[in-house]
């Protein structure tokens, strides 16, 4: 009898070795699909009726921006959690978060009305749900229900600036941008809203400039541009004014 023997070749020993993807770099998008998946194989193996374990899965899918999974579990959540587990402020408050990041606005404000007096988070979310909605006289009401040296004074004054801005209420517009430059002097955008909103063209100017050092410093040279522009508007204009005081001491000759 004769044996045969088949010569080894590469490709027959490729296909011994398991294939290597260790030198492979992802891109941006199959690293967000892999997180995402690896995120589900995690959430599978919670039980899935277990109340610490729903309560786990909201802000997982909070983080990854996914607030419809993120609301289903919390509406699962308060319909479990009968024996309050979790207070009723922590479920109706998470709620109302994220029915209003899913867009459904009213229902948002059923869940958070309930607190309005006594968690200023509730009542600048409901404020926030009014201007989302364009109902800004509403939306206003809200937000100054917000009270000052609470944590959602900042943004509630913002919104009121916004609010203001849009209805061309200059005097409130102004209280609002002075107390956000009180607050946050390093924020450059509080600059911009004290000049856009003053008359005053010198206080316009150190305004704008108090905002390009900011953004020179954060090397923003897109926004110093734009500033360059307004800064150079308001310098010519003084020296334009200054020119005109000069030449009208000045006799014209015969």
């Amino acid at each position: 009898f004769f044996t045969t023997t088949t010569p080894k070749t590469e490709s027959s020993n490729l296909s011994k070795k398991p294939f290597d993807t260790s030198n492979f770099i992802l891109s941006p998008l199959t690293k967000r699909l892999h997180y995402k998946n690896q995120i589900k194989k995690e959430c599978s193996k919670l039980k899935p009726d277990f109340i610490p374990n729903v309560a786990r899965l909201i802000p997982i899918y909070t983080a990854k921006k996914d607030f419809s999974n993120a609301l289903k579990y919390a509406i699962k959540l308060k319909e479990l959690d009968s024996g309050n587990y979790f207070s009723t402020f922590a479920k109706d408050y998470r709620l109302g978060v994220l029915y209003s990041q899913n867009g459904d606005y009213m229902n948002s404000n059923k869940y958070l009305a309930p607190f309005v007096d006594t968690d200023c988070w509730s009542a600048f979310q409901i404020a926030q749900n009014y201007y989302y909605m364009q109902d800004l006289k509403t939306a206003e009401t809200y937000a100054l229900k917000v009270k000052q040296g609470t944590g959602a004074y900042y943004s509630a004054q913002e919104l009121l600036y916004t609010i203001y801005l849009i209805r061309k209420d200059a005097p409130k517009a102004y209280k609002a941008a002075r107390y956000l430059v009180t607050e946050d002097a390093y924020n450059p955008q509080n600059y911009m809203r004290v000049a856009n909103i003053t008359t005053n063209n010198a206080e316009k100017l150190i305004n704008f400039y108090r905002a390009k050092q900011i953004y020179i410093g954060q090397n923003l040279l897109s926004m110093v541009l734009i500033l360059d522009e307004d800064i150079a508007d308001l310098e010519q204009k003084k020296i334009d004014a200054a020119y005109k005081k000069i030449t009208s001491f000045c006799k014209k000759p015969d």
